[in-house]
């Protein structure tokens, strides 16, 4: 099997369906979060992933805006909300005007892993630090599996711990650290024109910008992490608020 990886979408819907005319057939579609916020179709892009899903053969991560805007919609309180509640709040618009209620974002979210792993790579958000991976290999139903399956067992992981997992997984934007394997990863826009590989830590960065007007990248790899296959296309302006 080979698997095609996306990087942050940000809801430009029409930057992923030209990115997606790479994919083969039989490639697994590996997304790495971030389906929504910043950019102007986040409904679009949701229904479309949502179609991915059920047809089987893909994987979605979580982002942290996926993650976050989740939690203001159902109330909770958050780290990030105070940096992105405008941002949550066109979100939500946007999704309403589009047809897909709270309760339908919710469960979306609850289909999104946190940590994909293979044998010979490791997909996250925004790649893993050593420590957390400790922590996730002594509760190893976090990896590959859906959110809404393994929220009990990630409510177990207390204090500090718990939010160490999520912010690193999510949020954190040093170099994550060589695991002995690939990691494949988003998060932080590097503005550049393909993937970028950091052969030291062994780790590929898949965010190229898409929301800020440069780009959408993906790769393929084979099941022993071969690359088959750089991608990226130019951020389609009709996504984004450009003047």
């Amino acid at each position: 099997m080979n698997y095609f990886i996306i990087g942050d979408i940000h809801g430009c819907y029409h930057t992923l369906m030209e990115l997606l005319r790479n994919k083969e057939d039989k490639d697994h579609l590996v997304c790495v979060g971030d389906y929504i916020d910043r950019g102007l179709y986040p409904g679009e892009t949701i229904q479309l992933l949502k179609e991915y899903l059920s047809n089987g053969n893909s994987t979605l991560l979580m982002g942290n805006h996926d993650f976050y805007y989740a939690q203001y919609i159902s109330g909770h309180s958050s780290s990030q909300e105070k940096y992105l509640i405008k941002n949550f709040k066109e979100t939500e618009s946007k999704l309403l005007r589009f047809g897909i209620t709270n309760e339908e974002f919710l469960s979306f979210k609850d289909k999104l892993l946190f940590i994909f792993e293979t044998d010979n790579f490791i997909v996250s958000h925004a790649g893993i630090n050593r420590k957390v991976f400790e922590i996730v290999n002594k509760n190893p139903v976090i990896k590959n599996n859906c959110y809404g399956d393994i929220l009990i067992e990630i409510e177990k992981i207390r204090g500090y711990g718990r939010t160490y997992v999520y912010e690193n997984i999510l949020l954190d934007r040093t170099l994550p650290d060589n695991l002995n394997k690939s990691q494949i990863h988003g998060h932080t826009p590097l503005m550049c024109f393909n993937p970028t590989f950091f052969e030291k830590i062994q780790s590929w960065n898949l965010d190229t910008g898409a929301f800020l007007g440069w780009g959408m990248s993906a790769i393929r790899i084979s099941e022993k992490c071969e690359i088959l296959g750089l991608f990226f296309v130019r951020t389609d302006l009709r996504d984004i608020n450009y003047s």
